[in-house]
């Protein structure tokens, strides 16, 4: 039997990523614009309604804590991971969106980013991911980006059956905190028990989620910067 420890250091390699896409290198030629219907393929096929937190969950949060919970949608049972971050969307969403801020900073665990398709609302990226002590892997997700709210993605094709969710940023505290949550779905190509998926989310999500955080509060502190190689969407002014 798997032991979840081991299942979670591949699902730890995509958590993160929700921004990035990894696909063959002949497929450099698609770094064209989506048209409206490529688009709407990706926007929407996420969508999850959460329900409210409890009481409990909202005293974590107040503690600085992640609440990791599940949401049923239809068939499916997605992780979801929240944190809140003490300062305002318009200074978390260019983190969270941009793939080098995961290379270098969150998930370091990405060797490599190579932007394909760059619009304010849609983006495309190749990528190598260390999986040490397994081979590196590699998969296809496209992002659909509402600016400083939401970001919805699903896996196109690679090592996964199935990867789908959404990050989404909610203000709080009057605009100056808000509420970031990750929504995910996923399904190995390999057989293994959703129980022992969900487990390994469980160990490397809060990770994901801290080191954002984390980044988050370093740049704003002026202890560090913003990565100088980011994508349009990332620019909230560039979705206006």
């Amino acid at each position: 039997m798997v032991h979840a420890r081991g299942v979670s250091v591949f699902l730890g390699i995509m958590l993160g990523l929700s921004s990035i896409v990894f696909i063959p290198s002949q497929a450099k030629n698609l770094s064209v614009p989506m048209s409206a219907n490529q688009i709407s393929s990706v926007q929407g096929t996420s969508k999850i309604e959460l329900k409210p937190h409890s009481k409990a969950n909202e005293h974590a949060l107040s503690r600085g804590e992640v609440v990791l919970r599940t949401q049923d949608v239809g068939a499916n049972k997605y992780m979801v991971g929240t944190i809140i971050i003490e300062r305002p969307a318009e200074e978390v969403w260019p983190i969270i969106v941009n793939p080098y801020e995961y290379k270098h900073a969150i998930f370091p665990r990405v060797r490599k980013i190579d932007v394909l398709v760059d619009e304010p609302n849609f983006s495309r990226v190749k990528a190598s991911i260390n999986c040490f002590p397994f081979p590196d892997i590699g998969y296809t997700v496209e992002s659909f980006y509402q600016p400083c709210s939401r970001v919805e993605f699903k896996r196109i094709e690679g090592c996964f059956k199935n990867f789908a969710g959404n990050w989404s940023i909610k203000p709080t505290a009057n605009g100056s905190a808000c509420e970031v949550t990750f929504s995910m779905l996923v399904e190995p190509e390999f057989f293994l028990p959703q129980w022992l998926v969900r487990q390994g989310i469980k160990i490397e999500l809060p990770k994901t989620l801290t080191a954002l955080r984390n980044r988050v509060d370093a740049i704003s502190k002026a202890e560090a910067k913003l990565e100088t190689q980011s994508i349009l969407a990332a620019d909230s002014k560039n979705n206006s």
